[in-house]
């Protein structure tokens, strides 16, 4: 084989499109864009009955790839969802009984005794598939969360094939609040993810934050840690609309209780109550997985008249929303991410040149927000912080002269981008291989 860049990259996933999600949507770009780069993509992932929402919006960008799907195992036996869950993206939520809810409860709690996590039934098989499939792949590529996934390119390595497995964290694992364990099944996964780092050929996190976590907790992975950050895809994005004619709020995404909506509500309460003209323009507009407690916290501080709840929707339609947001809401917490969080949902946000209200722990969202100028970043349990950057967001609107990221620095942040930083990666691990 040639030195030439490119090759064969088989692409391990639990998510994939259809399925709900960012992880999905970030995986359908690299096999959108990988091909330019000269890389030809096979995809591993599961059957779309696994998926609990369906949205068709990125199917076809998956189009030049080679999709592989794999059942987990006792699929046939217990359904990867329960009906009453699978549901698509933009209609109602089915009624559940009491007996969908106590089967979910009980499949939850036999989940928690499956190291690393429940998926681990699905990485057994496609271990097994990917065995068979290695021989006419330059490169393997695990794509985590759920990291279950990395146990294939775990396994991949301990057989001594000589096909290079990279390892990709969309979110980091262990050292990472969100996945924080306890007790001796912590100790069980720092283990076993300090095996799978050394095997790892190479190592791929979306932020230089990330980047420094993990060679915190892991050294000897010194040399093999890249950086592909996330971004939006022009092709994606709808015509900003007119200038909107209220101060429309708008949140796309889950919230729950690691993503605590509540400091913000509060702010946004005394705004309303201190200034009559605010209370006028507001609207909040909350669309996604969003708790039935957070609708009802949010009418409760704002009025129903103030809060539109639009439920999930698919992630075309989310973005007509969000192109005609006067602010565009992120919130990420300590609880949710740690200090390296970088939501996916970001760079989209930015690229569809609204202005940003970003709450969030110091980190590199906050620091891209801030260096871009394309709004205002507080603390996100701040309530006097956020009701400041609101304040000023608003005076912003009403005089016309909202904050934006530049089209040069947008031109950094596209999925286009994210594909020829991980083209480099990938092409650096098939010429270490045939260079040995």
């Amino acid at each position: 084989m040639s030195d030439q860049a490119g090759g064969a990259v088989l692409i391990v996933t639990r998510e994939a499109p259809p399925a709900v999600g960012p992880h999905p949507i970030r995986v359908a770009k690299l096999a959108k864009y990988l091909p330019e780069f000269g890389w030809r993509v096979t995809i591993v992932t599961v059957p779309e009955s696994h998926a609990w929402a369906i949205d068709e919006t990125h199917v076809d960008d998956m189009n030049r790839a080679h999709v592989i799907r794999i059942a987990r195992l006792l699929a046939s036996l217990v359904p990867p969802m329960d009906a009453a869950t699978v549901r698509l993206a933009g209609e109602p939520q089915p009624q559940r009984t009491t007996e969908d809810r106590s089967l979910s409860r009980l499949k939850r709690e036999a989940a928690r005794l499956l190291i690393p996590d429940r998926d681990v039934l699905w990485a057994l098989p496609a271990a097994r598939a990917v065995r068979r499939l290695t021989s006419g792949f330059d490169v393997v590529l695990t794509t985590a969360p759920p990291f279950s996934t990395h146990l294939v390119g775990g396994w991949l390595a301990l057989t001594r094939d000589r096909t290079p497995w990279i390892a990709e964290y969309r979110d980091n694992w262990t050292m990472n609040p969100l996945y924080r364990r306890h007790g001796i099944r912590a100790s069980v996964e720092r283990q076993l993810e300090a095996a799978l780092v050394r095997r790892a050929a190479g190592i791929v996190v979306i932020s230089n934050a990330a980047a420094d976590e993990m060679l915190a907790a892991f050294p000897r992975a010194q040399g093999r840690v890249h950086v592909v950050a996330n971004g939006f895809d022009p092709d994606d994005l709808p015509t900003p609309g007119a200038r909107a004619r209220a101060f429309e709020i708008v949140y796309t995404g889950s919230l729950d209780i690691r993503r605590d909506p509540r400091p913000l509500l509060v702010a946004l309460g005394r705004l309303v109550t201190e200034d009559e003209e605010f209370g006028v323009d507001l609207r909040l507009r909350l669309i996604g997985n969003v708790a039935p407690w957070v609708h009802e916290a949010a009418r409760r501080e704002l009025g129903n008249e103030r809060v539109i709840s639009a439920g999930l929707l698919s992630h075309r339609d989310a973005l007509a929303h969000a192109a005609k947001a006067a602010v565009l809401l992120v919130i990420t917490t300590q609880r949710e991410s740690g200090a390296a969080g970088m939501t996916s949902k970001l760079p989209e946000y930015l690229g569809l040149r609204r202005p940003v209200l970003m709450l969030a722990p110091p980190g590199p969202g906050r620091e891209l927000v801030v260096r871009l100028h394309a709004g205002e970043a507080a603390e996100p349990d701040d309530v006097e912080g956020i009701r400041t950057a609101i304040v000023q967001l608003h005076h912003d609107w009403k005089t016309a002269q909202e904050r934006i990221a530049d089209q040069e620095s947008l031109g950094r942040l596209t999925r286009r981008e994210s594909a020829r930083q991980m083209a480099r990666v990938l092409d650096s691990a098939r010429l270490r291989r045939h260079s040995t």
